[in-house]
C-alpha cells in the first residue's frame, strides 16, 4: 500500500471527511477537487481522503496539484473492485462526518458547510442528502435528471427548507431505487461502521441499502437544493454492466428491503398504493417505471395494475427530435452531429476557480 501521511491525516482535528474511491478516472478527479476547492468551510473542519484503485493513468500527478486541499492520497496494491474500494472508507477515515463522493461527481458550492451544519445541530440524524442534477448525452429523450426521493410531496413542489424523514416515508422511497444519488449525501462515520462494508454482488445497489438503513437506524435529512453534478456520458460504471444483471439485483434488494419493513410492521407496498394518486401523472410514470423494473411482473401487477391500465393506456410517448443547432447548419450530417453531441461533456473548460460562491 502506497500511502501519505496517517489515517485521516488531511487535516488534524477535522470534523468531515470527503473520501473519494477512484480508479483511472484522472481528468474527472481533477474536477471533482477543483469543486471543493470551491466549498466555504473552513479549512480546519475538512480532510480529503483518495482512495486509489491501482490506477495507471495520472491519477498521482493530479492529487499532488492540489496541495491547497492537503488531500491524504492511499494507492491499493491491486484492484479491490467498486465496492471494495468503497469499503477502504472504514480504514482511512474517522471523522465524525464522511461523504462518500464518487471520482466523477462535482459538489455544488456551499454543500459541505450545509451538511456539516444540518448534521451537527440534528443529534438524531444519520444522513444529510440534497438533489443530484444528472446531465444524460443529447441523444437521450430525458436529457437532464434530478435525483431527489420524491416521497412525502411531488417532485414539482419541494419545500422550502430542510426536510426530516421519518422511517416509513423514507422506506417507501428505498423500495424501487436508490432515494440519493451517490455523492450527494453526508453521513455521521458511527453509523456507516454499522452498515458497511458494502457487498461486492450488489454493484449497482449497495448504496440503496445504506440508504434505507439511515431511515431505519435514525432520521434522514433532506435539503432541496441541487447540491452535485454529474454526467452520464458512458465512463460511469454501470453502464457497463448488462441491463439484465442490473435488473436482477434491483429486485433482489427490493425485495431485501420488503421483508425487512414487514419485520418492523411497514408495509411499503401498501404506502404506494394509498400515496401515489397524490403525486403528479408525470412523477406517477416515473415510479411506476422503477416499480416495474424491481417487482415480479406478479407482484407488480397486483399492486400497481390498475395505476398502469389508467396510466400508460392513456399515454401518447412523443418521438424525441434535437433541435437543429449550429453542426446542422454547418451541413453535417445527423449521425456525425449526434455522435459529436454525445462525446462533448457539457463543462469541459469550466473554471470552477471562477464560480461565484
Amino acid at each position: 500500500m502506497e500511502m501519505t501521511g496517517e489515517k485521516n491525516a488531511g487535516r488534524s482535528g477535522s470534523r468531515i471527511t470527503v473520501f473519494i474511491p477512484t480508479y483511472n478516472r484522472a481528468k474527472y478527479l481533477r474536477r471533482s477537487l477543483e469543486a471543493i476547492e470551491q466549498q466555504d468551510i473552513d479549512p480546519s473542519d475538512l480532510s480529503v481522503v483518495i482512495s486509489d484503485n491501482a490506477s495507471t493513468d495520472e491519477t498521482h500527478k493530479v492529487v499532488q496539484q492540489f496541495s491547497s486541499l492537503r488531500p491524504s492520497y492511499y494507492r491499493n496494491e491491486e484492484n479491490l473492485g467498486l465496492n471494495g474500494n468503497f469499503n477502504r472508507v472504514l480504514d482511512l477515515c474517522n471523522t465524525e462526518f464522511v461523504v462518500l463522493l464518487p471520482d466523477d461527481v462535482l459538489l455544488a458550492p456551499g454543500f459541505l458547510g450545509r451538511a456539516l451544519i444540518s448534521l451537527s445541530e440534528n443529534d438524531g440524524a444519520t444522513m444529510y442528502s440534497a438533489a443530484a442534477l444528472v446531465s444524460h448525452p443529447p441523444t437521450n429523450e430525458q436529457q437532464i435528471e434530478i435525483v431527489t426521493p420524491f416521497v412525502t410531496m411531488p417532485s414539482m413542489l419541494w419545500p422550502l427548507q430542510l426536510q426530516t424523514w421519518s422511517y416509513e416515508p423514507w422506506a417507501a422511497a428505498c423500495a424501487f431505487r436508490p432515494p440519493v444519488y451517490t455523492g450527494a449525501a453526508a453521513f455521521r462515520y458511527s453509523f456507516l461502521s454499522e452498515v458497511m462494508p458494502w457487498e461486492e454482488r450488489h454493484p449497482a445497489n449497495a448504496d440503496r441499502w445504506t440508504y434505507f438503513e439511515a431511515g431505519r437506524r435514525g432520521q434522514v435529512l433532506f435539503d432541496p437544493w441541487i447540491a452535485a453534478y454529474t454526467v452520464m456520458d458512458g465512463h460511469n460504471f454501470g453502464s457497463s454492466l448488462p441491463v439484465e444483471s442490473v435488473r436482477v439485483e434491483y429486485r433482489e434488494m427490493t425485495q431485501r428491503i420488503i421483508e425487512e419493513t414487514r419485520k418492523d410492521g411497514i408495509d411499503v407496498l401498501g404506502w404506494w398504493q394509498e400515496h401515489l394518486r397524490t403525486y403528479t401523472r408525470q412523477d406517477q410514470m416515473k415510479i411506476l417505471w422503477f416499480a416495474k423494473f424491481s417487482l415480479p411482473e406478479t407482484v407488480y401487477n397486483e399492486v400497481f395494475g390498475e395505476y398502469d391500465t389508467a396510466l400508460f393506456n392513456t399515454y401518447e410517448p412523443k418521438t424525441y427530435e434535437p433541435k437543429p443547432g449550429r453542426l446542422e447548419r454547418w451541413g453535417v450530417p445527423k449521425r456525425i452531429a449526434d455522435v459529436l453531441r454525445v462525446v462533448r461533456h457539457p463543462i469541459r473548460g469550466r473554471d470552477w476557480k471562477k464560480s461565484p460562491r
